[in-house]
């Protein structure tokens, strides 16, 4: 049938065949476009995983750490959170001490057993002194700063504030 035969069969038709036709001629374009689609979108290779080093912000560096509780972390840590590092004592009966507190914690995409800190790059080097595995504990993501802990204060006894005592009164 060429295109003439059909044209004049539309003019001669009725109404009804007129509109019939209209129809499918207005759907020509919209079936042509969704079959192209269907098929560009089934042979759209799979996409990456998620590369973490596109969220560092600037002045910040991402720390793996080997963390020591990491059992009881992945039972209740998603893929980030907000965490206090801790190092284990070194000897039996000793005293933790807290490396940092607040940080964010991120696990990689590829192997979600590995972690990684994000802290500024001036503090990256306090991390990478430590040796062994960090405890880790998990903190409220709604509250805000970060804070690292001195070498200095961690292992300082508080000291004893002195009190004058005038006529009954502490000054």
């Amino acid at each position: 049938m060429n295109i003439n035969a059909a044209w004049n069969w539309v003019r001669s038709s009725s109404r009804r065949r007129q509109i019939i036709a209209l129809v499918i001629v207005s759907l020509l374009p919209v079936a042509w476009e969704w079959f192209r689609q269907s098929s560009t979108r089934d042979s759209s290779p799979p996409a990456d995983p998620l590369s973490v080093d596109t969220l560092i912000p600037n002045g910040s560096v991402l720390v793996p750490i080997e963390v020591e509780n990491s059992d009881s972390l992945d039972s209740i840590l998603g893929s980030k959170g907000i965490v206090d590092l801790h190092r284990p004592a070194r000897e039996p009966g000793g005293l933790n001490r807290v490396v940092a507190r607040r940080v964010p914690i991120l696990r990689a995409p590829l192997n979600p057993h590995q972690l990684a800190v994000l802290v500024p790059e001036s503090q990256a080097s306090n991390l990478t002194k430590e040796s062994g595995a960090f405890w880790v504990t998990v903190q409220n993501p709604n509250r805000v700063g970060t804070k690292f802990e001195t070498t200095g204060s961690a292992n300082a006894r508080p000291r004893a504030r002195r009190r004058i005592i005038f006529d009954g009164g502490v000054e």
